[in-house]
């Protein structure tokens, strides 16, 4: 209501409406929102059950991937896209380049230290930091008189030589040593033995070098001049003592 001046008099104006036409008007507006609110929450949960299954078929794709480069299948990912997806594909195929390079580079220096182990004359037995056999040359095997496989025994099992161990021991030291060791009473074979530690900590290589006729020809050497020092002195003598009797006066 409201008043409305009109010359001397003052009339009032008043406009009403039913509160049951509100109500009814806010219902209406209820329901409008709820209905709004639900297609809206409809859509959202469509789009993310679609945006879902592609984030999910693109990471099954980039999961069976890595499997495949993890059992040493597989090259490239699918192709990328510029998004966070596609910088992990792009990742992956690095991954994979880096790793096929890394396992070709180790198998050519595997095949170049397995060569250079099997032309050597020299046995090599290597140990691991849990006193284990990691390796074993041909050399080795025919020095020791290896059979079956020595890999992951122990280096007594391996052959009964306890000065072996024992300069295994003083190598897991961190201290270089040699040892002449004496196998078998005939015929009597003498190796020399060195150790050495190697990087890894607790691994131990053994070098072991047959000196059987090196040790023979030093023993006929010291014979020989034993010998000849032997048949020399009592010719040697006599001159020594004629040359004395003539210097005292038998020349004259």
């Amino acid at each position: 209501a409201a008043r409305v001046v009109v010359g001397a008099s003052v009339p009032v104006v008043r406009v009403a409406i039913p509160l049951t036409a509100v109500d009814q008007a806010a219902a209406r507006l209820r329901m409008m929102l709820a209905i709004a609110g639900l297609v809206g929450l409809a859509l959202a949960v469509v789009m993310s059950v679609a945006a879902s299954q592609v984030l999910s078929r693109t990471l099954r794709a980039l999961v069976g991937h890595a499997q495949l480069l993890s059992a040493g299948m597989g090259s490239r990912a699918p192709a990328p896209t510029t998004d966070e997806i596609g910088g992990v594909r792009g990742t992956l195929d690095r991954l994979a380049a880096d790793l096929k390079r890394n396992v070709a580079a180790l198998a050519d220096e595997r095949e170049r230290m397995g060569a250079v182990l099997d032309a050597m004359d020299e046995g090599v037995i290597a140990l691991g930091a849990d006193k284990r056999v990691l390796l074993v040359n041909p050399a080795a095997r025919q020095l020791l008189g290896l059979e079956g496989e020595p890999v992951g025994r122990s280096l007594l099992e391996l052959a009964r030589l306890p000065a072996l161990a024992e300069l295994a021991a003083q190598a897991r030291e961190r201290r270089h040593g040699s040892a002449e060791i004496e196998l078998g009473p005939s015929p009597a074979r003498v190796l020399l033995a060195r150790a050495a530690p190697t990087r890894a900590a607790g691994g131990v290589v053994l070098v072991l070098h047959e000196v059987t006729e090196v040790r023979r020809l030093e023993r006929i050497r010291r014979d020989f001049v034993a010998n000849v020092s032997h048949e020399l002195r009592t010719p040697v003598s006599v001159i020594r003592a004629n040359a004395e009797t003539l210097l005292l006066g038998a020349l004259s």
